[in-house]
């Protein structure tokens, strides 16, 4: 067994204190060559070229281009599209105006620059205020929803399920196709659930939901519970299908719904905002109290809506000046 070499090169390593680098400001552990080659460089600081420019006429680009609101709304579109469903529709077409679910009133359609969510459950709940009977308030919120969803099949020409209860088929009563055609809603794109158990009715709208294959579902329940209104919306957001619920005046708002729509039969001493006989079937208030992810002040707005038979959608004024608070807290002392 030989004796190990002495440690090559022994006089060239010096021990020394920790010296810093005049030019990199970066402390040596040592004086030797081959510690200065092992030292970690400093990082650069930023350039100030490459750095968000802030401006005070609004959100900028690195090019320090000023952003306008079309190419904000641009962006939040890409945004949900990717964060959602990019394989089901594509962020083409929810960027495509005309694949946008609306309800074709201009002022109304301001509010909801992207429409309606398509993968999201939108709760209609009447309101019965004045002479107006339960039964006539429930009635109108059918409607409402029904010319919903004929805005919804000019974008999605697959079927809609209609599931309500016995219950409520009884107290608000059942479709009438002729009507239903008259209406744009062919009786042959409709399939008729009803149920005998409200459960039951929540089960049936799940399952259309996340079967992909319809265009719209639409609920005629009592109430739905958080748990059930979380469902709905998983299931909703997974299969990017829409669901609209019509709910009881008497009963709780619905959770986890992406919008709310508390409508009431249009005040007698309102002066017609619209005119031609076109536009004398269908008349209603309707207030947009939940609106997800709009700010706040998008929301608790009131509507005059009328429906038109030949153009299949919604014309109105802009909103009722000094009605607004009494509608939206009549509403909501109503379904709580």
């Amino acid at each position: 067994m030989t004796d190990a070499p002495p440690f090559p090169h022994d006089d060239a390593i010096t021990v020394s204190a920790p010296e810093t680098c005049p030019r990199s400001g970066f402390a040596l552990s040592g004086a030797g060559s081959a510690d200065r080659s092992r030292a970690r460089p400093r990082t650069a600081p930023v350039a100030a070229d490459v750095r968000d420019d802030i401006r005070p006429d609004g959100p900028s680009t690195r090019s320090g281009k000023v952003l306008r609101k079309e190419d904000l709304e641009h962006l939040r579109a890409q945004v949900r599209a990717i964060e959602r469903h990019p394989a089901v529709f594509g962020p083409t077409d929810v960027l495509d105006r005309k694949r946008r679910w609306t309800l074709g009133c201009a002022h109304a359609d301001e509010v909801l620059p992207s429409g309606l969510d398509p993968c999201g459950v939108h709760e209609v709940k009447p309101v019965a205020s004045g002479a107006a009977s339960a039964a006539s308030c429930g009635a109108l919120a059918l409607g409402f929803a029904l010319r919903l969803a004929v805005r919804r099949l000019m974008v999605d020409a697959r079927p809609v399920v209609w599931c309500c209860t016995s219950a409520m088929a009884a107290e608000s009563g059942r479709l009438y196709g002729p009507g239903l055609a008259s209406l744009g809603l062919p009786p042959s794109s409709l399939l008729l659930v009803e149920t005998a158990r409200g459960s039951d009715a929540l089960w049936t709208i799940e399952e259309a939901l996340k079967s992909r294959a319809v265009a719209l579902v639409l609920g005629v329940i009592d109430m739905a519970g958080l748990t059930e209104a979380r469902r709905l919306s998983l299931a909703a957001e997974s299969s990017a299908t829409p669901c609209i619920l019509v709910t009881g005046a008497r009963h709780p708002e619905t959770p986890a719904t992406a919008s709310r729509w508390r409508v009431r039969p249009m005040p007698a001493d309102d002066p017609e905002p619209c005119a031609g006989k076109e536009w004398e079937a269908f008349r209603v208030c309707a207030a947009l109290e939940r609106l997800r992810p709009m700010a706040a002040r998008r929301q608790d707005q009131l509507f005059a809506l009328e429906w038109c038979d030949e153009a299949h959608r919604f014309r109105g004024p802009p909103l009722l000046a000094g009605r607004e608070p009494v509608l939206v807290r009549e509403g909501r002392g109503a379904g709580r």
